[in-house]
């Protein structure tokens, strides 16, 4: 091909380079769209737990039990990845694994660990409902997912309680329960 020819491709090339970009771009937009209204019903879910209303529990439950797990666990990133919490639940059970909070802190963040612990509840009664993924241990599936209702039961006894290390044990339980779940379920 001459230099005459790769000029006149030129700007077909950016032109198309153009359009997969923009694609690339709405689509990703359109991911995070889908997961802040996943986490909007997973939070809706939580409440609805916490308020012991079970029509709405059942409801909710089996409308987010239609979504893709990886979408549903969305909810536990970072806000701007369309998850719940500005600094994301992971990263806020992480931090509460690592080392226990003091007395001040905890009761200044009682709130958002009792939401927390009552998204881990939601999750949880999703992927009961969801069922195990085709091909996958059944046993497993329902195991990982009683141990983070269990885990969101021990936040929120230890939160109510004001226990510090209560918190600390949650988090670090929940943490190990999720990865041993993603490295089976992953």
């Amino acid at each position: 091909m001459n230099k005459r020819a790769n000029f006149r491709l030129a700007p077909v090339i950016g032109f198309g380079l153009l359009i997969l970009t923009a694609g690339v771009f709405i689509v990703g937009q359109e991911r995070a769209a889908a997961d802040a209204a996943t986490s909007k019903k997973v939070q809706q879910l939580a409440a609805a737990i916490k308020a012991k209303d079970n029509k709405a529990i059942k409801d909710l439950t089996v409308d987010l039990a239609k979504v893709d797990v990886d979408e549903l666990m969305e909810a536990f990133k970072t806000s701007k990845k369309g998850g719940i919490l500005d600094e994301g639940i992971e990263n806020k059970l992480q931090a509460l694994a690592k080392a226990p909070l003091g007395a001040a802190a905890l009761a200044k963040q009682a709130q958002e660990l009792e939401d927390i612990a009552y998204v881990l509840a939601a999750v949880s009664e999703v992927t009961l409902a969801k069922g195990v993924p085709t091909g996958k241990n059944a046993k497993n599936w329902a195991g990982f997912s009683k141990g983070m209702k269990g885990v969101s039961e021990d936040l929120l006894k230890a939160v109510q309680a004001k226990n510090a290390g209560g918190v600390h044990e949650a988090a670090k339980k929940s943490i190990d329960n999720c990865a041993a779940c993603h490295m089976e379920f992953r």
